[in-house]
């Protein structure tokens, strides 16, 4: 857990919610006394009410969770902004984009075409062209590197 610091810097809620997520595995004190946050405060973290932002993405991410499948899944983020847009959802291009990202929601992508002939089954091998050929002896150009 030691290892874990260096991801936790900074922002005590990271640590709060790994603590919570690990807390049937390890017990709250120590994950708490390891991580350098107290118990109390792990405590109340946990019954103050979600804010206001986190509730505004939850509704947002909904929206977006909602529309994703309904461009059969083709739209990216600035698709789905602009659909958001047309909704009257008011909304930040970026906003949507760290949100579909954070949750994994991304667009389908086609492959190239490439058109092939032949398949590829039936295609031979190439040849090797320079075992067949005879071997040209090799001839000094330019200058050369020693002066006499």
């Amino acid at each position: 857990m030691k290892k874990a610091l260096a991801f936790f810097a900074g922002r005590r809620e990271l640590r709060f919610r790994f603590v919570d997520a690990q807390r049937g595995e390890f017990r709250i004190g120590t994950m708490c006394e390891v991580l350098g946050v107290s118990r109390s405060g792990y405590y109340a973290w946990r019954r103050r009410p979600r804010s206001l932002r986190e509730q505004g993405n939850a509704t947002l991410l909904a929206t977006i969770r909602r529309l994703h499948p309904e461009s059969r899944g083709i739209y990216g983020s600035p698709r789905i902004y602009a659909a958001l847009l047309q909704r009257g959802i008011a909304c930040g291009r970026h906003h949507v984009a760290r949100l579909m990202r954070e949750e994994g929601i991304r667009s389908k992508t086609k492959r190239r075409f490439r058109y092939i002939a032949t398949k590829r089954d039936e295609m031979p091998s190439a040849p090797n062209r320079r075992a067949a050929s005879p071997r040209r002896p090799r001839t000094a150009c330019g200058r050369p590197t020693s002066r006499s």
